[in-house]
Parts: structure tokens; sequence; C-alpha cells
């Protein structure tokens, strides 16, 4: 069916018609995709509403009017003591739409605006071609009706349920596909609370925030997320969240068994686990091989932590080893790593100016250097390090080698997926506390990226899924 065609019948105003909100309201699957979860919705409402039925059930004395109500029909006994039960009972509450509701959720974000229910009702209430496309014909929902919404979907964990299909239908439809790596980081988010003093006999407001120091003048009161992605595609997989001052090594563990929990089918081909320095460490590399088998690599750069340069002595040409384990020679250049002597359990270091095997263009060496260092040899002198006089270096997988360098370089997508989240689905910021909320927040912000990704299919423009200011325009 073509798009103008079924969007024709969703309302009477055709110059919002070719708008990202309206196509994606009619042309995605919802029903397809989320039927399960709208079961499940309906289940959790039902015990939701006998929930608030029980708990504003409750005692109160008599009033002065009652009591006269009363003595006019002849009851006298104990009016001072006597009581009785108030209820404000959920019975005839209207049902919350389901559909209309996760559609303003997931479609909010082409608007430029966050995943904060109060932002989800502003635009629903002064957007009337918002509202008529998420499904409010007639009357629009209270802020306490979606907030009800909100925290149904939260409480139950349906919003993890909602990323979790939004992903899984972009893989069976093959619009994704797998790929033998997976790249994880962790970001902050920032939080809508405070911390008090560590003196303090008062509790945070948030029992998920910490201060993340991102230098010595940058500091936020956050959440933590990890955010696994496929590094080819530059797609974000999931957003697990983390107290905020949890280290980023300690992170990789639960981030793993979460993200292959929630998409086993991945399993099998991923053969690589791309992360910053920080997670380079050696119970990490224990950690992946029991999880992830003995094939599966941890490809991370160097990390020095405390270690410093060491000078080197006794070697004609060679001044020092730096604290990331790379050789300088007398001419300040770094020499270049070609390979390992398994034998000799060692590293073998080449000369970046004369050796053709590793030659960087633009650099140069000058007679004397080269006499001292090289002794006039053509090709350059080597060098070579005891494994053990750089621990900070991954024997099975130098960090320095060309195969390393070129699988790392694929991280990079990693930052621009995250970079996406915060800009385009409101990732940046979460307007409400606690680890629960901080979740679904994540949780939503991904499936919004999903759906847009089927959505750049459906409207025949694959090549915008992750460029969400130019799907917004597309026509």
């Amino acid at each position: 069916m073509h798009i103008q065609t079924a969007l024709m019948d969703m309302g009477p105003n055709p110059r919002i018609f070719t708008t990202y909100y309206w196509r994606a309201a009619a042309m995605y699957p919802w029903e397809e995709v989320f039927q399960d979860i709208k079961k499940e919705f309906d289940s959790l409402q039902h015990l939701y509403n006998r929930e608030i039925n029980n708990k504003h059930k409750k005692e109160r004395p008599l009033t002065d009017q009652e009591k006269e109500m009363l003595e006019l029909i002849g009851y006298q006994e104990n009016l001072d003591q006597e009581k009785i039960h108030s209820c404000h009972s959920a019975a005839g509450r209207p049902p919350i739409d389901f559909w209309a509701c996760l559609k303003a959720c997931m479609l909010a974000w082409s608007l430029r605006t966050d995943q904060s229910i109060t932002s989800v009702y502003l635009q629903l209430y002064s957007n009337e071609d918002f509202a008529v496309a998420c499904g409010f014909h007639k009357n629009i929902p209270s802020y306490r009706a979606l907030a009800r919404f909100d925290q149904i979907m939260t409480m139950g964990k349906l919003w993890e349920k909602v990323r979790i299909r939004s992903v899984t239908i972009n893989f069976d439809k093959e619009l994704i596909k797998p790929e033998t790596s997976i790249a994880t980081d962790t970001t902050h988010v920032e939080a809508d609370s405070t911390l008090t003093p560590e003196d303090s006999k008062e509790k945070p407001t948030c029992d998920n925030v910490g201060v993340l120091r991102k230098s010595k003048t940058v500091t936020y009161i956050a959440h933590k997320m990890s955010v696994p992605t496929l590094p080819k595609q530059s797609i974000p997989l999931a957003a697990y969240a983390y107290k905020g001052n949890t280290a980023d090594n300690l992170t990789l563990e639960s981030t793993l068994i979460k993200l292959f929990c929630d998409y086993p089918f991945l399993l099998p081909y991923i053969d690589a686990v791309l992360c910053d320095g920080i997670f380079q460490t050696e119970d990490n590399h224990l950690l992946l091989k029991e999880l992830l088998g003995h094939n599966v690599r941890l490809i991370c750069p160097v990390h020095p932590r405390s270690r410093k340069d060491v000078k080197v002595e006794g070697v004609n040409g060679i001044v020092l080893i730096d604290k990331y384990g790379i050789p300088h020679c007398i001419s300040g250049h770094k020499l270049i790593l070609l390979g390992r002597d398994k034998k000799h359990q060692c590293y073998i270091w080449g000369c970046p100016v004369f050796n053709d095997k590793c030659r960087v263009e633009g650099l140069t060496c000058s007679d004397a250097n080269h006499v001292a260092c090289c002794n006039r040899s053509g090709s350059g002198r080597y060098f070579c390090v005891n494994r053990w006089d750089t621990p900070q270096i991954n024997w099975e997988f130098p960090q320095h080698s060309k195969n390393h360098q070129a699988a790392y370089n694929l991280r990079k997508a990693n930052e621009r997926a995250i970079s996406f989240l915060k800009e385009a689905t409101g990732f940046r910021r979460l307007r409400k506390r606690n680890r629960i909320n901080a979740q679904a927040h994540g949780d939503k912000c991904v499936a919004a990226f999903h759906i847009m990704i089927m959505m750049a299919h459906i409207m025949k423009r694959p090549d915008l899924m992750r460029s969400y200011s130019k799907i917004l325009i597309a026509t």
C-alpha cells in the first residue's frame, strides 16, 4: 500500500502526512511486534487497579454531619468511636489506550523532545496533529493517565521487552545483520537529583546516581549506562543501567550476560569484544574465556595505569620504553612492532624510517643518529624486548600490531551510536530517579532507535537508518 493512501485514513490534514511520526504511526507494524506485550500490560493494569483499591481502603472517624444522620435514624451507640470505611476505588476508571500511549512515547523524540512523560504529555496537549497520529482522536489523556501507563510499563519491565522485540524483529527481517564482534562502552546520563555529603545523615535523593569525573573541571551527577553496539553498522543493541560511581571495567561481565540473555542468537557469531583501555585487565580476559569460550578475544588498547617511562641503558640507539611498552630511539621516533618470537618469548620492533615493512612516511633520521642507532643498515635496526618487561601488552594479541589496530578501529562506531542516542532520542538526561527508571529510560531510547531503522526501510530509504536529522525531513 502506498504510504500516502495509508495515511489518508488517519486524519483530514494532508500537510503533515509526510512527517516522520505520521508515517511511523501508520506504517510500522505495531500490533505484529508488540501484541504479546499488550496482553501482558492489560493483566498488569488490572493488578495495578486492584492494588490501588486496596491501598485506598481505610478507616476514618465519622464527620459531624454523618453523626447527625445516624442520630436521625436512631443509631446512638458509640458514635464517637464509630469509624467507617473510605474507598476511592479505581473501578469505573477507563482503561489506558495501550497503542496510543506506546506510539506517543516511541515517536515523541521526532519532535525534538526528551523521553520524560511530562514532555510527551506537553507534545500531545499542544500538538493536535501528533495526538491524532498516535491514536487519540477524541480526548487527550491526562498527565496522570500517561504517567500511570509509564509506571506500569516500568514496574512490569515491559519497556525492556519492547526494546528486545524491536531489536529482534529487525534481525528477523534482516534489516540489520549479526556481526563477528561486539563493541561496548559506558556513558553517563545526567540525573535530575542531588547527592548529600558522605557525613550527612540524609539519604541521597536517588539510589543509583554517582559522581562521574570526566576531567579535573568537568563533573556530573549521573547514572552510568553500558551500551553494546554492532560496530560495523553503528547500531546500539541495549543500554544497561549501573550505579553512577561503578568502575567501568566492572560492568563488562553483567553487560555481556544480559546482552546474550536478551539476544542469544548472536552468541555463535561473536569472536571478539571491543572495549576501551580501562577494560584491559587480566580478570576481564579470563572472564571472556569463561563466558564465551577461548576463541573470543578481548580487544582493548594498552592502559598504562600507574606505569612510567623506563630508561634503557646499555643498548645503543634506544633511550627508553614508554609506559605503553613502545621503545623510542635517539631520534625520538617510536619503533614499530613487527611480530613476536615465540621461541624466545620476546617482541620484535623495527625502525620506522628505513625498514620497508613498517616505514612511516615523513619521518627522517640524521646521519649521526643513523650510525649510532642502526649502524647505517639499509633496513634500519631491530630491537627485541622480553615479553615480561612489558606486561601491559597482551602477548596473545599485541595491541601495537597492525591486526589489532585494524580490529580496534571499529570501536569508534560505539561513540557514534551513543552520540545518536543522546542527540536524537533524549538519552542525554533522565528526569526520574532510581535504577529501575534509569533502565526503562535506556530501553525506550534504544527501542525508538530500532523503530526508526525499520521505518527507513519501509520508506525505501535504508541509507537514512542512522541519520535522524535527514529521516525527519525525508519525503
